[in-house]
Parts: structure tokens; sequence; C-alpha cells
């Protein structure tokens, strides 16, 4: 029989296979084990580094075999408590977990569905947190691979960001939907009416005298 730290792969391929074969009675014990906390999970050995690879591991394919059985509860449940972390201690994010989750619910069978949680993180800090800014700039960059009609008006507002990666990722993301014949018109001249701002070069400068700092313009390229 094979311990708990030998079965770390196991637990991925069995929740793998549950996925591929379409059995449903695992939603409810794959919806508890997502929500289970690093602390609870048993491993074997003195490796507290090795422990949390693993534990992402799992959690990762959990995530995914959640969202092809259709459920994507539990996964945006967790997506949303790792991301409420910033409220309490910004670097307690786990941005492995965040990315897997995201990345998760990206495969899901009705993306629409999910797109005002993806939307929801692209958040704004002040001052501005680097670590923040990966992940905003993940959140912008998702949208536009979903390409779907609901991703523009989020990434419309996120171009007038404070910080310069995020206004860059969201714009790279509008010019891709842009490119997307199957978009509506409508939607793809409201994309085009920003075009000015998104081919305006980005301007950095900061006035001594007044301690004043500017950051403007985005500088990416849009070609009709």
């Amino acid at each position: 029989m094979l311990n708990d730290y030998q079965m770390d792969n196991t637990r991925c391929q069995v929740a793998q296979a549950l996925a591929e074969i379409g059995d449903k009675s695992a939603v409810d014990p794959l919806s508890r084990a997502i929500r289970e906390p690093l602390d609870k999970r048993r491993y074997y050995g003195n490796d507290a580094i090795s422990y949390k690879s693993y534990y992402e591991a799992e959690q990762a394919a959990f995530a995914l075999a959640l969202v092809k059985l259709g459920s994507i509860d539990a996964v945006v449940q967790g997506l949303k408590e790792e991301m409420d972390r910033w409220y309490r201690d910004r670097y307690e994010i786990n941005h492995n977990l965040v990315k897997s989750y995201t990345r998760a619910l990206l495969a899901s069978k009705t993306p629409k569905k999910i797109v005002p949680y993806i939307a929801e993180f692209i958040w704004e800090s002040e001052p501005p947190w680097t670590g923040l800014i990966e992940l905003s700039t993940f959140f912008a960059d998702a949208l536009g691979s979903l390409g779907l009609p609901d991703c523009v008006e989020p990434l419309i507002s996120a171009i007038s960001s404070r910080t310069k990666e995020v206004r860059e990722s969201a714009a790279r993301a509008l010019v891709r939907l842009y490119a997307n014949s199957s978009l509506p018109e409508a939607l793809r001249q409201r994309i085009l009416s920003e075009r000015p701002k998104i081919i305006a070069p980005h301007d950095d400068y900061f006035y001594s005298e007044s301690c004043e700092h500017h950051d403007k313009g985005i500088g990416v390229e849009f070609p009709l």
C-alpha cells in the first residue's frame, strides 16, 4: 500500500481519470479536497518546499478535474479565497495556485460564466505592488485568450490603469480581440475607438520640484 508521500502523483492521476470518464460522483469529494489547506494535507518527509510543490500540483489537478466535470463553483471560490489574502497579507498570495485555478477555469465549457470572476481581479494598488501587477497582467492576458464579447469592456477599463504593465497587457488583449473576425462588428468598432489611447507612446516622467509622477500612454502597436 502506498503512503501519502508516494501517492502525491496518484491523487493527480485519479482526479484526471475521474474527469475523463465523466464521473459526476467525484464532484463532492473533489470540491472538499480543493478547499483543504496545505497544513491539513498529509505528506511524509522533511522537505517543506516539496510539500508545497505536491500540494500545488494536486490543487491544479483537482481544479481542472472539477471544471471538466462541469463544476466551477469550488474552483471560483478557491480563486477568490486566494486573492482575498491581499487584504490580510499580500505576501501570502500563492501565485501558482491563482494561475492554476484560472487556467482550469479557462478550460470551462461555459467560459462566458467565468469572465466576471477574472475581470474582478484586474486590481489596482496604491502604491503599485509588483506581485499584484504580475497577477493583474496575467488576468488581462487570460481575458484576451478567451476572445469573448464580454471581455471587451473589462479590458477597455484596464487600459486606463495607473500601472503601465497592466495597460500594456490589456491593450495587447484588445488588439487580439479586434483581430478576431468572429467578434461582433459593433464591439470591433468599440475597440477601434480606443486605438488612439492604445498606440499613444508611453511617457513616464517625474517632476522633482513638485514630486509629481506622471505615467501616461501605452505604446502598443495596433495594426488595421
